[in-house]
């Protein structure tokens, strides 16, 4: 019996050849353009990115310039109007322009109370974005506000007081303490005011009256021994109006006391009013 043969039969020896694999050295310039095509058009995508925003943020910009430029030109149009009607409408639709509206403001304000009347249309228009405006839209007008009253210029710290003088009737708690932390600030140092301005002094004097005493009283007495003493004097008389404790009246009186009228010719009516004030206060002690 034949033993059976396989069919195949591996040789004793297998020879393997590796050769390099195919590199593109010769392949020309457009082999070697497709395997950088990827990088290239992520980079042109990035780049026309790029000036899409560039392009998008200078229109935005535009836009914005332009409507400043009608919220100034409705505003001095408004100027020389002699109806309070159109006035009225020219403030409400400067008002609704929101943070736009606002370089026109701060002209308004440190412009003149005379004609044309500038100041007092910035004043208007104030007023009507407080009247119309949201709660953050509110305060944010109050910031505005109180930086202006720290400005260099002597215009536009009067203008900014005229305007807080307007709306501090319509004031909610929260937002007078934004006041309050004002007038602290420009008139309560204990080392004495920083606003040395008699008339911006008599104008911020008249915000005191809605605060009590002990909150204002180093602002009024800083006040009371500047050149804006008449007003000073007016608004101690209504601190005698208020609720005052028996240590809050001797207070009230010392400072009464500490007041010097500048020189023998000072205004008689100023020393007789300051003389009553004592008088008034020894009696609401004694009570």
């Amino acid at each position: 019996m034949k033993t059976p043969q396989h069919p195949f039969v591996l040789p004793e020896k297998i020879t393997v050849r590796l050769e390099k694999a195919e590199t593109h050295a010769n392949a020309g310039f457009f082999g070697k353009l497709k395997d950088f095509a990827p990088v290239l058009t992520g980079i042109a995508t990035l780049a026309l990115s790029i000036a899409s925003f560039i392009f998008l943020e200078s229109r935005e910009q535009e836009k914005q310039e332009i409507a400043t430029a009608e919220a100034r030109q409705k505003a001095l149009a408004a100027l020389n109007e002699a109806d309070d009607p159109k006035k009225e409408v020219a403030a409400i639709t400067l008002a609704a322009y929101g943070d736009t509206a606002l370089p026109t403001i701060r002209i308004l304000l440190s412009g003149s109370d005379s004609k044309p009347p500038m100041r007092s249309f910035g004043v208007l228009v104030v007023q009507r974005w407080m009247d119309a405006g949201s709660q953050s839209a509110r305060h944010h007008m109050l910031c505005e506000l109180s930086s202006y009253a720290k400005s260099d210029s002597k215009s536009l710290r009067l203008g900014a007081y005229k305007a807080l003088v307007e709306i501090s009737d319509q004031l909610a708690p929260n937002e007078d303490r934004t006041v309050l932390a004002l007038l602290a600030e420009r008139f309560g140092s204990t080392e004495g005011a920083v606003e040395t301005d008699a008339d911006v002094a008599e104008t911020a004097c008249r915000l005191l009256n809605k605060f009590g005493y002990s909150e204002t009283r180093t602002a009024l007495r800083n006040i009371a021994h500047s050149d804006a003493i008449g007003t000073a004097l007016v608004s101690y008389g209504n601190v005698l109006t208020q609720n005052l404790s028996t240590d809050s009246c001797q207070l009230l009186l010392a400072d009464l006391n500490s007041i010097e009228l500048k020189g023998p010719t000072a205004p008689l009516t100023l020393q007789s009013q300051l003389e009553t004030l004592k008088q008034d206060t020894r009696l609401k002690c004694k009570k």
